[in-house]
């Protein structure tokens, strides 16, 4: 064996296995204060609480060592160091203002417009990434790795997968009986903040429905649809403006009673308000979406809304013509 072989070996060396272990550790620990501090008000027992403890560590895991094949020699580092600095990322927008990474949450992250994602960088955003991300992440790059065959690495990958999906599922039966008395409202408000696995999964269910749109028939719907006698015959060019507050507060509106001016010139109109209502979402794609969609909220999705027409459709068949502007 030459001679640097043997100095390589004798030194301080991880396996693959036991890096991503300590790798899902520190993230469990450092980037997951909101999801255990949600999951301790839920736990009416000290051990349903370790039960969901068991179940994240698991599930990260699973996660973590499906991204990172360790049979490819640097992919499993790189790996890592990305998810790192992810999972560094989303948990400081989730512990500062609670955001929890649903499908239409990571959407709009996705699609929003750079001059509103700009506002989100902050000084104390880039501190707490650099310090819990890429900190770590470098540290990862220059550990040091055992070496061995990439069969038999691979099939410890896929060990390390199935142990962590056992420690989900074992964790979650013996829990069970806890976890069936908590809502699934109150459920997914712990498992939305599991970084970075509720990231994960949910741009995964983003690109699912991407995809089964892609196949699916689009339906159209009022192709009989005519312009009125009032329009048609008006004698000047009819035009509707619709201002659209997709995700405004009733509660901070003055003409609903908030006390600032927050409509000092609407509020001397002799208008007709509706006063409070629901909107879908509070988010601005999938509130629009059933604003302008013929389902409601609950039957309401993406895959539903691509593969209908709406009332701006309808409006195009009736030989009306539609302007669209937003102040983005």
């Amino acid at each position: 064996m030459p001679a640097s072989s043997s100095v390589k070996s004798s030194g301080f060396a991880l396996t693959p296995e036991l890096l991503n272990v300590v790798v899902v550790l520190f993230i469990l620990t450092a980037h997951n204060r909101t999801m255990f501090a949600r999951a301790a008000s839920l736990a009416t027992h000290t051990s349903t609480l370790i039960y969901l403890a068991i179940m994240a560590f698991g599930l990260t895991l699973a996660l973590i060592t499906l991204l990172s094949y360790f049979a490819v020699r640097w992919f499993q580092k790189i790996a890592l160091a990305a998810l790192l600095i992810l999972s560094a990322l989303t948990a400081f927008y989730t512990d500062s203002l609670g955001a929890i990474f649903d499908e239409e949450l990571v959407n709009n992250v996705l699609t929003t417009h750079p001059s509103e994602g700009a506002t989100l960088i902050t000084t104390p955003m880039i501190l707490h990434v650099l310090l819990l991300g890429v900190l770590p992440a470098i540290l990862v790059l220059l550990c040091p790795l055992k070496r061995r065959g990439w069969i038999k690495n691979t099939l410890v990958w896929a060990l390390t997968i199935g142990v962590g999906l056992g420690c989900f599922a074992g964790a979650k039966a013996l829990g069970y009986k806890a976890f069936v008395q908590v809502s699934r409202g109150e459920m997914n408000s712990v498992t939305y903040t599991l970084q970075p696995g509720a990231f994960l999964v949910a741009t995964t269910s983003l690109l699912k429905n991407r995809w089964k749109v892609w196949g699916m028939p689009f339906t159209q719907i009022g192709l009989d649809a005519q312009r009125g006698v009032k329009i048609s015959h008006a004698p000047k060019p009819v035009v509707l403006f619709l201002v659209v507050g997709e995700t405004a507060r009733a509660q901070n509106q003055q003409i609903d009673g908030y006390a600032r001016e927050t409509n000092p010139l609407l509020s001397t109109l002799d208008i007709l308000n509706f006063g409070p209502a629901s909107s879908c979402a509070t988010s601005t794609k999938p509130s629009l979406r059933c604003m302008f969609s013929k389902f409601g909220r609950d039957q309401m999705s993406y895959v539903k809304f691509a593969t209908h027409e709406n009332l701006l459709d309808i409006a195009d068949h009736a030989k009306i013509g539609v302007e669209w502007y937003d102040n983005d």
